[in-house]
């Protein structure tokens, strides 16, 4: 139902129009509803992932990299995804479901950066996901042990 009601809004106001309109109002969600405070550390924000039932009934995910600094997961089955692509909707599905997630870890914390280049919605084998911190992005990119002199 919910689905053809965003379909039937798209007829009216045009599909683009209304995409956009759902992302603009996924990112002012996540940013009036997170708001950091200093406990709001990678290993917090990853914990419902993990431990959640819902998320656990919903979702199959495999961790790959799992630090204080950096976790990376793959995100194999999506029941939400999975509906909205049976609907042909699945542009609808990315606006309404994923694209609010770097605004919802940046309105968390900050200092923690979110990576995606892979999205079950929009039709690939899975959602790769890394978030890591500010402080080990640093440390990753301006580490002594690179040499970018090297041919």
């Amino acid at each position: 139902m919910y689905i053809d009601r965003l379909n039937r809004l798209a007829k009216y106001m045009g599909r683009d129009q209304l995409l956009e309109f759902l992302k603009m109002s996924k990112v002012d969600y996540y940013s009036s509803r997170s708001s950091y405070k200093p406990e709001n550390t990678l290993s917090n924000f990853i914990k419902p992932f993990k431990e959640s039932e819902y998320f656990k009934t919903i979702m199959t995910i495999q961790f790959i990299e799992d630090t204080e600094k950096v976790v990376s997961w793959k995100l194999t089955e999506c029941l939400h995804a999975a509906i909205f692509r049976e609907h042909g909707a699945a542009d609808i599905g990315f606006a309404t479901l994923c694209h609010g997630d770097d605004a919802w870890i940046t309105a968390y914390n900050p200092n923690i950066k979110f990576y995606r280049t892979e999205n079950l919605v929009e039709g690939h084998d899975c959602c790769d996901h890394q978030s890591v911190s500010v402080t080990e992005v640093h440390e990753r990119l301006f580490s002594p042990e690179i040499n970018f002199d090297e041919d």
